[in-house]
């Protein structure tokens, strides 16, 4: 609960990327959907944050029935907490499992996901259950972490001085992540569902965590070594990582990251 309470706090680069995509594309999202009321279904919602202050507060679309979902209970526990209303709903769900064949589940004008799919094993299927999710006409919109010098660090530093916690890192982030042709693999996988490719696109980043206690939340939060450590050994490997980006980020920004993401927005026929 720790984690997911720091995560939802410290959830900045999330919201800033969120808002950059609907800056963007406002005016072509409009064009498609006019003024019509629009059912919307978030995966991978979190705790709910991205989804009440980006998506419905400035994507300038006009969403009436929300639901948002994602597999953590305690994060959806957070989002209902905070956001749960009479026009938005939140439930505990795995995009990698079968689809519900519910009325509830289907018809969707429009589906979203903020950096979740780094996590999806299976994206074949991820990506066939948003088919089946969307109305005819509908699109969807997912962005990933594509890859990030910090999981490379994490690596160095478990194979060096914290072997008794390693673990294959591939069993957590999806294939996708580091994959020199994934923009192409996804591309060829959406037309062969049945989606119209609008784009799929590779882009640079960098995010400045500081202050320490940002940088601490995000990295643990997203850091698959760090369940087995005792909260002593997860300090001393905190304390460690902080120090090896000290020493790459000379200057103001000790704790800039940079990382590449994958961003789509496809159609479906």
């Amino acid at each position: 609960m720790e984690f997911t309470q720091d995560y939802c706090k410290y959830n900045s680069l999330q919201l800033r990327d969120a808002s950059t995509f609907f800056k963007r594309n406002v005016n072509f999202l409009k064009d498609q959907f006019k003024d019509k009321p629009l059912r919307i279904l978030d995966i991978g919602t979190g705790c709910g944050k991205v989804l009440h202050e980006i998506v419905l507060g400035e994507s300038g679309l006009n969403f009436v029935d929300v639901i948002g979902v994602d597999k953590c209970s305690e994060l959806i526990m957070q989002a209902r907490k905070n956001y749960s209303n009479e026009h938005i709903q939140f439930m505990i769900m795995d995009i990698e499992k079968n689809w519900p064949n519910d009325e509830t589940f289907l018809n969707f004008d429009f589906v979203f996901s903020n950096y979740a799919f780094h996590w999806v094993q299976n994206y074949k299927k991820a990506f066939e259950n948003i088919h089946t999710a969307l109305r005819s006409g509908g699109m969807f919109y997912v962005t990933f972490i594509h890859s990030t010098v910090i999981v490379n660090i994490w690596e160095t530093l478990v194979n060096s001085k914290y072997k008794e916690y390693k673990s294959n890192i591939n069993d957590y982030f999806s294939s996708l992540c580091f994959n020199e042709e994934a923009t192409s693999v996804v591309k060829e996988l959406l037309e062969k569902i049945g989606f119209k490719v609008i784009f799929v696109e590779y882009k640079k980043h960098d995010f400045d965590f500081s202050p320490r206690e940002r940088f601490d939340a995000t990295t643990n939060a997203l850091n698959p070594f760090i369940k087995a450590m005792p909260k002593k050994v997860l300090k001393e490997f905190n304390d460690d990582l902080r120090s090896i980006f000290k020493l790459l980020n000379e200057g103001d920004k000790p704790f800039n990251i940079p990382y590449t993401s994958i961003d789509i927005l496809a159609k479906k026929i």
